[in-house]
């Protein structure tokens, strides 16, 4: 399954899925070892049914710094939000 299938799914389900953002753009966090490249994205989720339960959700991609060079932001952002949105259908299924 890819981004807009867990889109879908989320969308069936009435979760509603806000990653962090300022003036629009996605928020990532970024931390550097010897090696690698660990950058985080995290989003609140809720139902639209129930706003009063949401719950924050953490998903992370770490990359060799060999790796990182090859891939291009929105790829990274394509790879974060998939693993977020899996995870949140995952939770609720």
């Amino acid at each position: 399954m890819d981004l807009l299938d867990y889109k879908r799914l989320a969308d069936i389900y009435s979760y509603v899925i806000k990653p962090e953002k300022i003036n629009g753009k996605l928020i990532y966090d970024r931390f550097y070892s010897d090696n690698e490249v660990t950058i985080t994205l995290s989003a609140t989720v809720w139902n639209f049914n129930n706003w009063k339960n949401y719950k924050k959700y953490l998903v992370s991609l770490k990359l060799r710094k060999e790796e990182i060079k090859n891939l291009k932001e929105k790829e990274i952002k394509k790879i974060l939000l998939t693993k977020l949105y899996k995870q949140v259908i995952k939770k609720y299924f």
